[in-house]
Order: C-alpha cells, then sequence, then structure tokens
C-alpha cells in the first residue's frame, strides 16, 4: 500500500513540475503587458478646422474627388485608381508647396479614399487635407 501511495505521490508531482514553467511565465507576460499598453506612438495627427475650404480649381492646391460611385476625379478628369499615384506625382512635381485637398463623398467607400491618401503620402505630398462632402 505505500508503494502505490508513492506512486501517486510522484505523479501529482510530475504533473506539478510540467506546469510549473507554464506558471512562471504568466507574470512575465503581465508585466510585458502593462508595460506595452502604456507605450504610446505617435501616428497621424488630425486636427480638425472648423474655417471653410475653398474647392474652386485653380486656388493653389491639388483637388482630388472621390464620389459616390467610387470614380476619382483629379482636375476635373476621372482617373483610374491605378493612375492617380501618377497624376499627383506629376502634379506635386510641378508645384511642390500645394497642399492635396481630398473631397470624399459621404457615402463613398472608404477603400477609395484610403487609396488616394495611400497614393499622396508615396507621392511625397506634406500637406493632405480630407473634406467630407454631402
Amino acid at each position: 500500500m505505500t508503494r502505490t501511495s508513492c506512486l501517486c505521490a510522484d505523479r501529482r508531482e510530475a504533473r506539478y513540475s510540467q506546469r510549473s514553467p507554464i506558471l512562471a511565465l504568466v507574470p512575465v507576460l503581465l508585466v510585458l503587458f502593462a508595460v506595452s499598453a502604456c507605450v504610446h506612438e505617435p501616428g497621424v495627427e488630425a486636427s480638425r478646422s472648423t474655417e471653410p475650404v475653398a474647392l474652386e480649381p485653380g486656388t493653389g492646391a491639388i483637388h482630388v474627388i472621390v464620389d459616390s460611385n467610387g470614380d476619382i476625379r483629379i482636375d476635373g478628369q476621372v482617373v483610374d485608381a491605378q493612375a492617380t499615384r501618377a497624376r499627383i506625382e506629376r502634379m506635386h512635381a510641378v508645384n511642390p508647396d500645394w497642399p492635396l485637398i481630398i473631397s470624399a463623398d459621404a457615402s463613398s467607400s472608404t477603400s477609395v479614399v484610403v487609396a488616394v491618401l495611400d497614393a499622396a503620402h508615396i507621392s511625397g505630398v506634406g500637406s493632405i487635407s480630407i473634406v467630407a462632402a454631402e
């Protein structure tokens, strides 16, 4: 009978020794989570302006309009989504100090607006504004 109780005790000890590394890892993970949650990485700065923005062509800005159908218009001409970056790059090369204004319809696709934002960012435009048109 003592031999059986020794075997049971050995099994319990073996199970505990198998779990102990996992249990030791839990506090380390909690500390890492707490430290990473406190660190704030700066991202895109968004500032809301209450001043009206002039959207007439020729006002010293690159105007990109995204309508509700997902069409992209630059200077009044419909531009293919793949050609948006090249068109923005050409306009930015001519007038490097001009900002880019994206006028997006409220019902336009977010993916199209993000694609235009990416194209403008890759083109090197320094100042990008988004206007929500209704």
